[in-house]
């Protein structure tokens, strides 16, 4: 009996403490699960399947087979959730900075706030937000993610998985779809606003009219304002796939005709995609074609190789030649050109190439 008295002694004097340290906070901190093991400097909360743990606050919702939390006068310096983790966070900006927003769930979750640091492990399926940025998805077998002068910082183990939204259509014939990228790491700088794919990285859309598909050792990507891909570069032995807009109608063709995208296949030891500017740059060991089909035209392929290339789409509403020019360098440049033709009777060519090889050096 003296015994049992001391325990509840013990545990209400623990509850006053916890009690307390959330008022000293000045947060809603809240804690309930079906059993509740409190120890001088924390707790331990263990849940079911049916009625998890649950820790709740202006800043941190989670819910977990168990959870336990460690905290040294008002301050919780810890809180560890394993087993059927979901959880919401939101990791304040410092001066001024726009608050981060993370939403995931895993296997198990570490939190450790004095640090700003957030550790996901097992099945991690989420994402992260910053102010009214765009998503960025976390998916990977482990996610550490910690906010150092005022920039968030993660790295993902894999497979890493990342979807990026379709680009606008609007005036843009050559939008792509949906960008799945895959790879077996990730690391995510914000400061630099890269995210670096290491390991079988491979990037690919087949929902739209446009092909994009990109695999290579590593590559870091560049995202825009709206989330879509501003620049994509590679490291390592690369295979690109992309279709660019299709060529301006030929002379005499109605206006209104639109010929098939202009398809790009090349291997390199490295290459630029820059989606802003539509050019595409490839180094080292290039070997690869490209095909037009203006309206009303046949396809035609043009395979190349060289050092270097440089391909880029002119828009029609520019000055100047409109279509791809492309630009091949190196020791030799070879170009394999169907669509020319000795006429010596001086009657056309039926078909006018638009790719424009620069000189060999």
């Amino acid at each position: 009996m003296v015994r049992k008295v001391l325990l509840m002694v013990c545990g209400c004097l623990a509850l006053s403490t916890v009690a307390a340290m959330a008022q000293k906070a000045g947060n809603d901190f809240k804690y309930s699960a079906p059993k509740v093991t409190l120890r001088e400097n924390g707790a331990r909360l263990d849940g079911t399947a049916t009625e998890p743990a649950h820790i709740s606050s202006s800043e941190l919702d989670v819910k977990a087979l168990a959870i336990a939390f460690d905290y040294t006068q008002s301050q919780i310096q810890q809180v560890r959730a394993i087993g059927q983790v979901h959880l919401s966070l939101d990791i304040v900006g410092k001066a001024g900075a726009p608050t981060t927003h993370v939403k995931a769930t895993s296997d198990s979750a570490t939190l450790n706030p004095t640090k700003r640091e957030l550790i996901l492990e097992g099945n991690v399926d989420g994402y992260y937000q910053i102010g009214n940025g765009a998503r960025t998805a976390l998916a990977g077998t482990k996610a550490v993610l910690n906010q150092s002068s005022g920039q968030l910082n993660a790295t993902l183990q894999g497979p890493v998985r990342l979807t990026i939204p379709p680009e606008s259509t609007s005036n843009n014939v050559g939008a792509l779809g949906t960008i799945i990228i895959t790879s077996q790491n990730a690391s995510i700088d914000q400061a630099k606003g890269q995210v670096i794919f290491s390991g079988q990285a491979h990037a690919v859309s087949s929902d739209s009219a446009n092909q994009f598909d990109v695999t290579a050792p590593q590559f870091t990507l560049t995202r825009s304002a709206t989330g879509s891909i501003d620049t994509l570069s590679t490291q390592g032995k690369t295979l690109v796939k992309i279709d660019l807009p299709p060529q301006p109608a030929t002379e005499g063709a109605k206006t209104s005709a639109i010929g098939k995208p202009t398809h790009v296949e090349v291997t390199s030891d490295a290459a630029i995609v820059s989606r802003p500017t539509s050019t595409l740059t490839f180094t080292g060991n290039v070997n690869g074609f490209y095909t037009l089909a203006p309206a009303g035209q046949a396809p035609q392929r043009y395979d190349f190789s060289g050092d270097k290339a440089v391909l880029t789409q002119t828009p029609s509403t520019q000055n100047g030649s409109a279509g791809l020019n492309a630009q091949i360098t190196g020791q030799p440049v070879t170009i394999f050109a169907p669509g020319l033709s000795f006429d010596m009777s001086g009657n056309k060519s039926d078909v006018k190439p638009t790719g424009k090889p620069g000189d060999a050096s």
